[in-house]
């Protein structure tokens, strides 16, 4: 993980649109491995019976609601700590507190339709 010039470390963070696509999903680690990836911002994740899948079992992957997950936040890194908000996350909204180190953050990724 790299550092910045005030000495904290830095969180990579990528946001992408999958486009519910199986091959782009298979790629995704690859892409993550090679940038060093912490925090993915991924969009129409590919689905399978309501579920998001093709992406490796050591992440931890945030949705929420029952339909199809249209939003997904992805946490690469084991040193961040994750809490989804479930009360105003939905399949279209993932909203998500953060800890790492001492800093306490949220991160929020929204799908708009067109």
């Amino acid at each position: 993980m790299g550092m910045d010039c005030t000495g904290l470390e830095q969180i990579r963070c990528i946001q992408i649109n999958l486009q519910h696509s199986k091959s782009a999903t298979n790629n995704l680690q690859k892409i993550t491995d090679t940038e060093e990836t912490d925090i993915i911002f991924a969009q129409e994740p590919y689905v399978y019976q309501n579920r998001s899948v093709g992406i490796g079992k050591k992440y931890r992957i945030f949705t929420a609601g029952t339909g199809k997950h249209r939003n997904a936040i992805i946490i690469r890194n084991d040193n961040i700590d994750a809490i989804l908000i479930s009360k105003i996350s939905d399949e279209n909204t993932v909203v998500l507190e953060l800890i790492y180190n001492n800093l306490e953050f949220y991160a929020v990724s929204i799908y708009f339709d067109i």
